[in-house]
């Protein structure tokens, strides 16, 4: 009997380890599915020396890349991503909607008809899209550049040194900026003119007459900004009042009365834009594509731009919203923005 006893008591002894090993596992088990970890830091994985923290100590990873910069062309639009890339959308013809392999490092965007320019921070510059007037022949020694301005057809791009340097287009003198002159602080160029901003704060103007676009206000003068639109001109002055000359059939530089604290201006074909200092914008000019139809409740904007029948205006959040013509997408803004 003393050893059916022994044996008895081994049996017994073995079930309680296995019963109390299927206990702790299943309480394991149970832990697990209801999200909570516990344990050493021994106890989870590792992935390239990362330590992989329990669920509820998970560190959360934003997206930081944002818009910071916007330009409407003819019949397509581009923006500017903080990471220094691009993206456009629109009418993609002559691949001005292409976005070029090169174009990375990128620091400004402009837009001109059915081309586009971009500045990279080493002070080159990108030119892709229409070229039938040598408009993204980009001359071969451009360097040192700090901003650039894409015209109907041809292009301005300011150096550091106060030189503006012109190619494309040049049948009506829009390019025609004095060589060597190291004076200029800002540049614009649309259809078939150009201004050039000085650093006095007055003006310079090349190129089409035609319909008084370069005919500038005796009282013009302390310019903060300029717009060139297509046989008009806008300049913004440091009192936050606009003075607009040129072409007026379409109401385009009809400047609506006690406009005031504006702190931006855009120039489209035939239409005119003003960003206000509490964030809204301020439309005039042609309609015919509702691109003067300031979308309601279009609050906390902080760059606007004006293409053909159509406008964009970046948000403070890094939205962009874009009214007017839609005839070739180019106010389809991306999801991704």
């Amino acid at each position: 009997m003393s050893g059916k006893k022994t044996t008895i008591l081994f049996f017994f002894i073995l079930l309680c380890l296995i019963l109390t090993l299927f206990t702790g596992c299943l309480s394991r088990s149970e832990s697990a599915e209801n999200g909570s970890v516990s344990g050493n830091v021994s106890d989870f994985a590792h992935v390239s020396s990362t330590y992989i923290s329990p669920v509820s100590d998970a560190p959360r990873v934003m997206n930081t890349t944002r818009i910071i910069a916007i330009s409407a062309g003819g019949t397509h639009s581009l923006a500017l991503k903080s990471d220094g890339t691009v993206l456009a959308w629109g009418a993609n013809w002559y691949r001005q909607s292409t976005v070029p392999q090169n174009c990375t490092n990128i620091t400004e965007i402009s837009a001109g008809w059915h081309h586009n320019l971009a500045l990279k921070n080493d002070g080159t510059v990108v030119a892709w899209g229409d070229t039938h007037e040598g408009e993204c022949d980009v001359p071969d020694d451009m360097s040192d550049v700090r901003a650039v301005s894409a015209g109907a057809m041809h292009n301005l791009a300011l150096k550091n040194d106060g030189t503006v340097v012109a190619w494309g287009d040049n049948g009506a003198g829009q390019g025609n900026f004095p060589q060597r002159l190291t004076h200029y602080k800002a540049i614009s160029g649309r259809s078939r003119h150009s201004l050039g901003l000085k650093e006095d704060g007055t003006l310079d103007t090349f190129g089409s007459n035609l319909y008084g676009q370069r005919n500038v206000p005796a009282n013009l003068h302390t310019i903060s900004a300029i717009a060139a639109g297509s046989g008009f001109s806008l300049a913004l002055k440091d009192d936050g009042t606009v003075l607009a000359w040129g072409a007026d059939d379409r109401g385009q530089v009809s400047v609506p009365a006690n406009l005031t604290n504006v702190t931006a201006i855009a120039a489209g074909d035939e239409h005119s834009l003003a960003l206000m200092s509490n964030g809204t914008v301020v439309a005039w000019g042609r309609n015919q594509y509702g691109q003067c139809d300031v979308p309601k409740n279009l609050t906390d904007v902080i760059a606007i731009s004006a293409g053909t029948g159509h406008n964009l205006a970046l948000k403070r959040d890094g939205t962009v919203v874009a009214w007017g013509d839609n005839q070739y997408g180019q106010c389809n803004v991306p999801r991704s923005l």
